[in-house]
C-alpha cells in the first residue's frame, strides 16, 4: 500500500507572501505619523530567504511569529525570541544595505533559532560543535569582544523546558555557531580572525550538524 501524504501540515503561501504553517503569524511595519513604513526591499529580501533557504525551510515549523519593522532607535537590527519562538528584522536606516541585513536574517534564524532547536532535534551534533567551537578562539571581532563573557553564560539554562543543561551550551558556542553560518553563506561580518586551518574544522561541524 502506498503511503498517505498529509498535504495539510505543508507550509503554504501566506500573509505578505511568505510560505508558512497554521498559526504562524507574519507583521510587516505599516507608515505611521512619526515613522515610514518598512522598505519594501527589505521585505523582499527577506521573504525570499524564508521562501528559499534550505536550512530556514527545516525551521517553518518551529517559528511562530515574523516582525520586520522600522525603529530607528533600535540598537539591534535583528534577533531571535525562544521562548515566543519569534524572529525580528528591525530597519534602522532610511535606506537600509540589503547585503548586510542578508547576514542579519542568516545571524539570526539559521544561526540562533537553527542552533536553539538543534538542541532538541540534533543534540549529539550541537554538542560536538559547541565542544569544538568553545576550545576555539573567537571567529570574528563580535565574537572576540564579548568571548569572555560569553563563556560564563549557558543559553540552555535560560530555557524552561530544557530536559538537562549541558555545560557546552555556552552563549560563546551559540554565537561561534551564527558566525559560522554568515562565513559558510558568505555574508555579514567579513572580518575573519581565526585561521585556515581552524576555520576548516569549524565548519566541517558544522556542515554535520546541518546536515
Amino acid at each position: 500500500m502506498k503511503r498517505k501524504v498529509n498535504r495539510s501540515k505543508r507550509a503554504k503561501i501566506g500573509s505578505h507572501g511568505f510560505k508558512v504553517h497554521k498559526n504562524t503569524k507574519v507583521y510587516i511595519g505599516k507608515a505611521t505619523m512619526s515613522k515610514s513604513a518598512v522598505d519594501e526591499k527589505l521585505v523582499s529580501l527577506v521573504r525570499n530567504l524564508w521562501n528559499s533557504n534550505e536550512s530556514t525551510k527545516k525551521m517553518r515549523k518551529h517559528i511562530k511569529y515574523i516582525s520586520i519593522k522600522n525603529l530607528s532607535s533600535s540598537k539591534r537590527a535583528g534577533s531571535w525570541n525562544l521562548e515566543k519562538q519569534k524572529v525580528e528584522i528591525v530597519q534602522v536606516h532610511y535606506r537600509p544595505d540589503l547585503n548586510w541585513y542578508e547576514g542579519t536574517f542568516i545571524h539570526e534564524v539559521e544561526g540562533h533559532a537553527f542552533w536553539d532547536f538543534s538542541r532538541k532535534w540534533r543534540r549529539q551534533e550541537i554538542v560536538k560543535f559547541n565542544e569544538l567551537a568553545n576550545k576555539m578562539p573567537p571567529v570574528n571581532n563580535y565574537c572576540k569582544k564579548y568571548e569572555k563573557k560569553w563563556k560564563e553564560i549557558n543559553d540552555e539554562s535560560w530555557d524552561s523546558n530544557a530536559k538537562e543543561v549541558h555545560p557546552s551550551m555556552t552563549r560563546y558556542a551559540n554565537e561561534q555557531h551564527s558566525a559560522i553560518c554568515e562565513v559558510v553563506r558568505n555574508v555579514g561580518e567579513k572580518n575573519i580572525l581565526i585561521g585556515d586551518k581552524d576555520l576548516k574544522k569549524l565548519v566541517s561541524a558544522w556542515h554535520e550538524l546541518h546536515y
